[in-house]
């Protein structure tokens, strides 16, 4: 996602920056979140500003550009507008996976449609992984996203398969985190959301092409997959390409024992067969 990634895609109801204080001014105040390319420029704390090229709002969504998000489940014409610290609410406000919030991040929209609407998990993940490859998400992403898939276990995710649904992941989101936890992800009050903004306005201080240094720079990219709709498409994602990549995995597979993936046996993990 983002967890992208570019997880992340890899992350993504929308992807949104925010200062901690009441009103923002200089370099510091707008973030961009590498792994969803969605920017926002922060007025205030319940107030921001989309500044996407690909879309506004007020001129009504690009289905012309889009036309696979102007389709089923997506439904980005009838879109208006992101939802998370703009509308005082969650993006999986219903309690559901929201894959309309992609509308505000439509240049995924070969990931998200390939994987979300014609269910093909294999092919998004080799449409992303080489589009991310190849720059098109962000100078750094790539490295941003290999080292989330290693961070998150997503490559040693045996739950997770190539026909994995939408329903099934959201039962898998539950399990990892809880429901109320990944429901809440966007508003602008819940832990969730300020712990990830946190971390994510820290991104700009990194050196990107190393990854994510850590854990709690990641977790909120996987938490934001599964409000999104993608946490399954980013499992895939991971196992199918950076989680087979030998240079990927000379830099970054210390994480899987680091974080002791290697030794975790949960059923939202390993799998009900297990």
């Amino acid at each position: 996602m983002m967890a992208a990634l570019g997880q992340v895609i890899l992350i993504l109801s929308t992807v949104f920056a925010a200062c901690q204080e009441d009103t923002c001014e200089g370099e510091g105040c707008g973030v961009e979140f590498l792994q969803r390319g969605v920017q926002f420029e922060t007025q205030t704390k319940k107030q921001l500003q989309l500044t996407e090229k690909n879309i506004e709002i007020k001129g009504g969504f690009n289905c012309s550009r889009y036309t696979a998000l102007c389709a089923e489940p997506f439904n980005c014409q009838n879109y208006n507008g992101p939802e998370g610290l703009i509308m005082d609410a969650a993006i999986a406000k219903d309690g559901s996976p929201n894959v309309q919030s992609w509308c505000a991040a439509p240049q995924y929209h070969e990931y998200v449609s390939q994987c979300v609407a014609e269910k093909d998990l294999m092919k998004a993940a080799h449409t992303q992984y080489e589009n991310t490859k190849a720059g098109k998400h962000g100078k750094n992403t790539f490295h941003m996203d290999a080292s989330y898939c290693f961070i998150e276990g997503h490559c040693l995710n045996q739950a997770v398969n190539h026909d994995t649904t939408l329903d099934e992941a959201a039962a898998q989101c539950d399990s990892r985190f809880g429901h109320a936890e990944w429901t809440s992800m966007g508003h602008p009050q819940s832990q969730v959301t300020m712990s990830f903004l946190s971390y994510a306005s820290k991104i700009k201080d990194l050196d990107t092409s190393l990854g994510f240094p850590s854990e709690e720079y990641a977790r909120g990219y996987t938490i934001l997959a599964c409000a999104m709709g993608i946490y399954h498409c980013d499992v895939m994602y991971c196992k199918e390409t950076y989680c087979k990549d030998p240079a990927m995995i000379q830099k970054y597979s210390h994480f899987l024992e680091d974080i002791r993936w290697t030794n975790n046996t949960e059923k939202w993990f390993v799998g009900a067969s297990k």
